[in-house]
């Protein structure tokens, strides 16, 4: 692996039939427009491997923990958490730089998003 950070995407996905941050849905356009501007290798990943959102607490964290067996961010890797659910889900394991975005599925003018996108764009580069 060269020297580059890769940007690991956590979203929090219960719907069958679409791929982590999937490209037709709206957070899914939202993280592309992020991932285009950055040079990183990026991953779009969900914190919870099911087709529905868990609801025992138990079992969420079961699946938090399976999701760094899965994806074994590296400890320079930029782990990017997006909206208050996976915020709270994700299991911090000193694995990676962990950040805390809001939702990326914003409503709003497109300046309002233009502005999300700059403005993490801006954080995972000043890392």
């Amino acid at each position: 692996m060269n020297n580059m950070k890769r940007v690991i995407f956590v979203g929090l996905h219960y719907k069958s039939d679409y791929k982590a941050l999937d490209s037709f849905t709206k957070s899914g356009k939202v993280i592309d427009a992020i991932i285009e501007k950055l040079p990183n290798e990026c991953i779009k990943t969900n914190l919870y491997d099911t087709d529905f959102l868990p609801s025992d607490n138990n079992y969420r964290d079961t699946l938090a923990v399976e999701w760094h067996h899965t994806w074994s961010p590296y400890p320079d890797d930029i782990i990017v958490l997006l909206g208050s659910l996976v915020h709270n889900g994700f299991i911090n394991r000193n694995n990676g730089i962990v950040i805390k975005v809001p939702h990326p599925a914003i409503r709003g003018s497109e300046n309002k998003i233009a502005e999300y996108i700059d403005r993490i764009v801006n954080e995972i580069t000043n890392i």
